[in-house]
């Protein structure tokens, strides 16, 4: 961020992560380990202290627990002199979270506020500006909003296309329509019953999910022990302890499962909230494929093992139709 030019008709947009943003408490300058910090948040200190000359404006938008340190600390930005730092908008929302400051959540018909370096207090009104405020944006239901954009946008870009539609001939073949814009015809996904070439492949996965139907209903007769039936399936309930969310191990876990094709379903997470505290989650998976599951167990286990993740297992059966 040193090197970024001098000038004032120019926007520079950069993305800081966990390596820009905090720093060993021991002073410790050698590469950063994304690993190490989350398995010890307790250790690092935010850093952001060192951008207050160089950044104008923040977008606040991380995943942040109480364990982890905050990017904005009050204190340190009170007291920072000739900076730039002019604002943010903190669309985590987190109550005193990774921006300390946030104690209030705006609104749409009113979502900028100031807060003042000076008396550390919050001004609802920004015609209340003096000299040592920063603009305040935190409205926590942001997201939702953007459907309603979407939605304003799209139909401003339909209504040109209103009138070729509606003069259409719809008994007209799809090859030769003409009198679409090209747009509107390439949308079109069924033409005198049958489905345009854009989207004949809505076929194939209709057959991909008649199969993946068929294999539902097989291992529902696996469940059952129908009479007659002589596969088995094996059925493990595993629990799973550990940094597992900061780690991404739960998300790899799922994807390993599914792979496999095994079922499974998640029974209770548990979430740890301070940095001493290990987060869980209990599944229950079965297959009717035992070699296939038990080869994506031993991955799971690798993968524990590399992660620093717990893995046991509460129950473990193989169940035969004929019983």
């Amino acid at each position: 961020m040193d090197s970024i030019p001098k000038e004032n008709d120019k926007i520079f947009i950069t993305v800081l992560t966990q390596k820009d943003l905090v720093e060993k408490k021991d002073g410790d300058t050698g590469e950063f380990d994304k690993q190490h910090y989350y398995k010890n948040p307790s250790q690092y200190r935010s850093k952001f202290h060192q951008y207050y000359d160089k950044v104008t404006f923040l977008i606040n938008c991380m995943y942040w627990e109480a364990k982890y340190p905050r990017v904005i600390i009050e204190d340190e930005l009170c007291s920072q002199e000739n900076m730039k730092f002019m604002g943010f908008t903190d669309i985590s929302a987190d109550y005193e979270g990774s921006i300390e400051i946030t104690r209030r959540f705006s609104d749409i018909e009113d979502p900028f506020h100031l807060y003042s370096l000076k008396t550390k207090e919050l001004k609802l009104n920004i015609s209340q500006y003096e000299e040592g405020d920063i603009l305040y944006h935190c409205v926590d239901h942001l997201p939702a909003e953007m459907p309603i954009d979407a939605s304003k946008h799209f139909g401003e870009k339909l209504l040109p296309f209103i009138e070729s539609i509606v003069k259409s001939d719809t008994k007209t073949p799809f090859s030769e329509i003409s009198t679409l814009p090209d747009p509107i015809k390439q949308a079109i996904v069924c033409c005198n019953g049958k489905l345009t070439t854009n989207f004949d492949y809505i076929t194939q996965l209709r057959k991909l999910n008649e199969l993946q139907k068929k294999e539902e209903e097989e291992i529902t007769q696996l469940k059952t022990k129908s009479k007659g039936l002589k596969r088995a399936i094996s059925f493990s309930s595993l629990c799973i302890s550990g940094h597992i969310f900061d780690t991404k191990f739960f998300n790899d876990t799922l994807d390993i499962l599914e792979k496999a094709k095994a079922n499974f379903r998640v029974v209770n997470i548990k979430c740890g909230q301070r940095d001493n505290e290990d987060s869980s989650a209990t599944l229950q998976v079965f297959s009717h494929d035992m070699l296939r599951l038990n080869a994506a167990l031993d991955k799971l286990y690798e993968l524990a093992t590399e992660l620093d993740v717990v893995i046991s297992k509460n129950y473990d059966q193989q169940l035969d139709g004929d019983k």
